[in-house]
């Protein structure tokens, strides 16, 4: 008896709504259950929506398409759509609501990028298995909330501190963090 194997992709062309969204990170966390891939589902689910909120706010129409790849260590997720603007990194005051999505994505990816065409741009996010190098070895950090790690070359620029206010940058012993005095 032959045993099936899970599909190794899934794509979905759509309209980016808000009810979309909330369909789409069901639908994410659905075939990581299916793939086995459970402890990614969180960082992948928040990059999808991240990636499909940006479609919906920042492009001249909502309709894009969802692919999940399933890759031998971890998944890649994929928003394409027709506007041919890449992503912007926005530096915002910790004051503002919004703007923080590119770096979240940075932030949860081991890597990630923009891979531009003729007719508009497919930005991805690879949610891996095992850590990055640049994230190993910050358990038990406590540099401040939203402060992300050095990523590799190649990322939408240097992260910053995006979610709070400034506060006194004490690493823990043995933290990895790149605090700043």
């Amino acid at each position: 008896m032959a045993t099936e194997s899970a599909p190794p992709d899934y794509q979905q062309e759509l309209v980016a709504r808000p009810e979309t969204l909330a369909i789409m990170r069901r639908i994410v966390s659905a075939h990581l259950d299916l793939w086995e891939l459970r402890e990614l589902s969180d960082a992948a689910t928040l990059c999808a929506h991240e990636l499909l909120t940006n479609v919906m706010r920042h492009t001249g129409s909502p309709r894009c398409t969802i692919t999940l790849r399933r890759r031998p260590d971890g998944v890649r997720v994929t928003v394409s759509d027709s506007d041919t603007a890449p992503p912007e990194r926005r530096d915002p005051v910790w004051e503002e609501e919004s703007g923080r999505g590119v770096l979240l994505i940075a932030a949860l990816a081991a890597r990630c990028g923009t891979v531009m065409r003729r007719d508009g741009k497919d930005v991805w996010a690879d949610i891996l298995t095992t850590p990055p190098a640049y994230a190993a070895g910050t358990a038990g950090c406590r540099a401040p909330i939203g402060v992300t790690r050095t990523p590799p070359a190649g990322r939408w620029g240097r992260p910053r501190a995006v979610c709070s206010p400034p506060r006194p940058r004490t690493p823990s012993p043995g933290c990895a963090h790149p605090c700043e005095g």
